[in-house]
Order: C-alpha cells, then sequence, then structure tokens
C-alpha cells in the first residue's frame, strides 16, 4: 500500500492495512524512513518498506504550511506527492526489491484531484 503520508491520510491507509492483516493478508505499506507508524504497524501485523530517501519531517513541514496558510493547499499537496513519486522512483535499489517481492497487489492513493488542479495552477502561471 502507498498513499498521500500526510499524517490523516496515513491513519486510514493504517487502518486499512491493520484490517487486512486481521483477515490473513501479508500487507505491506511503504512509508518514509522515519514514519512514526512503523513500530505501530509491526505490532499489529502491517510490514513496512521504508523509502530511504523520503523523510516525513519534509512532509510534515508542508502539511504544516498549508494547514497554517503559509502555502496553498493545492501547491502542498503537489509538493508533498512530487517528493514522495521522486523519493520512490530515483532509488533504484528500493525500485528493484519491490520488483523482486512478486506482490498480488497495490493499492494507491493519492489526492488526484489535488495533483491536477496544482498542475493546471502552476502551468497557468507560466
Amino acid at each position: 500500500m502507498y498513499g498521500f503520508m500526510v499524517t490523516s491520510h496515513l491513519k486510514v491507509l493504517q487502518g486499512v492495512a491493520v484490517k487486512l492483516a486481521q483477515e490473513g493478508y501479508n500487507v505491506s505499506l511503504l512509508v518514509s524512513n522515519d514514519s512514526k507508524i512503523i513500530p505501530d504497524c509491526h505490532a499489529l501485523g502491517v510490514n513496512t518498506i521504508t523509502i530511504p530517501k523520503l523523510q516525513q519531517s519534509r512532509i510534515d513541514d508542508l502539511a504544516y504550511r498549508m494547514k497554517t496558510n503559509q502555502i496553498d493547499d493545492n501547491e502542498a499537496a503537489f509538493d508533498i506527492s512530487i517528493l514522495q513519486i521522486s523519493s520512490l522512483f530515483n532509488d533504484q535499489e528500493l525500485l528493484d526489491h519491490l520488483k523482486d517481492s512478486a506482490f498480488d497487489m497495490l493499492l494507491i492513493q493519492f489526492p488526484i484531484d489535488s495533483l491536477f488542479l496544482a498542475t493546471i495552477s502552476r502551468l497557468q502561471s507560466m
């Protein structure tokens, strides 16, 4: 499972992952290298795969700036998503590990509408 790593979204993803694990599925959740949910996931039977180049503190900073109106919501969502995606896809060792893992299913959750709106906004400002 891989999704938007803002606290509220992480709680939902963790809840879904835990429920699937309780039902007997082997679940792995992709998380930042310093995610605070790792110990809870492991205690509840959910595996975690860390993205070494992704720091939760950078995501939390953008989320805080969004919450305090220092940055537009769509721009923050776009920046967070780009940070996550680039951290994942610029790590060949991690990608090789994921390819070798032979997962049956991948669940992804991102605020696509925010990404779309932020992209349109950035293109209009160019």
